[in-house]
């Protein structure tokens, strides 16, 4: 696997993959000799083991991933996931031993935010997730990334925050030394192995200056 082969882990840098549940259990086998790096699954179910045909309980994620995507934006847009739906995969993924990395637009950020209890708002972490960003492709300026950083953190009493939106190897300095911002997603610009593991050096090289 190229990013196996190429990748090279930073004290200062933790690697989440995302990846489809069909894929996990593979990945998983194939990056286990990787420091730093850890695997997300892409949803959860927000009900327990029960008669949900279909849903993936967090309880049958457990020792798979050690982290979970909620609230992102395709699921809220496509599958019309409320924000009780998220709160509920939140609780479920944290009884599970599994942190949510919940995905939010600013403008509903307070609402889901007040919709977690306080354990889940402690084993979450937060990601900006801008709601007009085409396929999530397209970067907001510093300006408008940092004032929601801000915002967000106002909200929770200083959490970290992630930013995804347009993020790739050619820009992802320009966000790396935002100091209110912990991390960053990134969705086209992980597609080729290779360039990820461009964008991971460059992140690192941030990081080491910071």
């Amino acid at each position: 696997m190229d990013f196996e082969k190429n990748y090279r882990p930073h004290p200062l840098i933790r690697v989440i993959l995302a990846v489809p549940l069909l894929y996990l259990n593979r990945v998983r086998q194939a990056v286990a000799g990787l420091v730093g790096v850890s695997l997300a699954a892409q949803d959860v179910s927000p009900y327990p083991p029960g008669s949900y045909t279909g849903a993936t309980p967090a309880v049958w994620l457990s020792g798979q991933a050690e982290y979970v995507l909620v609230g992102h934006r395709e699921r809220r847009r496509y599958f019309h996931e409320t924000l009780q739906d998220a709160a509920n995969k939140v609780s479920e993924s944290v009884a599970a031993g599994i942190h949510p990395i919940l995905c939010m637009e600013r403008d509903k950020a307070g609402a889901q935010i007040a919709a977690l209890d306080d354990v889940g708002l402690e084993q979450s972490i937060l990601a900006y997730t801008p709601g007009d960003a085409v396929r999530l492709e397209v970067s907001r300026s510093t300006d408008d990334i940092l004032d929601a950083a801000e915002y967000f953190s106002q909200l929770t009493g200083g959490r970290p925050v992630l930013y995804g939106g347009g993020v790739n190897a050619d820009n992802v300095a320009d966000f790396m030394v935002l100091s209110d911002l912990a991390g960053v997603m990134t969705a086209d610009g992980c597609r080729d192995p290779l360039r990820f593991v461009d964008l991971l050096a460059g992140a690192g090289r941030v990081m080491a200056d910071r």
